[in-house]
């Protein structure tokens, strides 16, 4: 019999990057730089854009360096769900 005793482990109630960030917040000092969650920001908040990126940038289509909120693009989240809907409405009402 296999041992799954690596499965038993307390699963933590926070992810540690978001303890790691609710750290940064808390930390008084004004000179840090937030890297926790894989982004430079600046002073202001906003995120930092090293010079070699901003040339490279200017050939693609890019214009928003930030990862998504936790949740998703609140905008794909309602496209997808109203589509849902529609096909569900759809169906229900379209059905043999």
């Amino acid at each position: 019999m296999r041992n799954h005793s690596r499965y038993s482990k307390k699963i933590p109630l926070q992810d540690e990057i978001f303890e790691l960030h609710d750290e940064f917040i808390s930390d008084r000092r004004k000179h840090k730089v937030n890297c926790a969650i894989g982004i430079y920001l600046d002073e202001k908040g906003m995120s930092y854009i090293h010079p070699s990126v901003k040339i490279a940038s200017r050939q693609l289509t890019l214009s928003n360096f930030n990862y998504l909120p936790i949740q998703g693009d609140p905008d794909f989240l309602t496209l997808s769900q109203e589509r849902q809907f529609w096909v569900m409405n759809h169906l229900i009402h379209h059905s043999a």
